[in-house]
């Protein structure tokens, strides 16, 4: 099942299949994307609008349920 979340950098819809997320965290404040929460997975890092207990409030449910 995919996720659906939004991009930080360009607004557009990101679906992001939980089960290959190694990380969430806050990006730092001395970064372009500073403040935005990221999703690290494999294939690099994706800065999301929504807040990180959103982001992990969603995994979690997908991820357990």
């Amino acid at each position: 099942m995919l996720l659906h979340f939004t991009d930080a950098l360009t607004n557009s819809s990101i679906a992001i299949n939980p089960k290959h997320v190694i990380a969430v965290f806050t990006a730092p404040a001395n970064t372009e994307i500073a403040g935005k929460t990221v999703i690290n997975i494999p294939s690099g890092t994706i800065a999301v609008t929504e807040d990180y207990l959103t982001v992990c409030g969603r995994m979690n449910g997908e991820l357990n349920g």
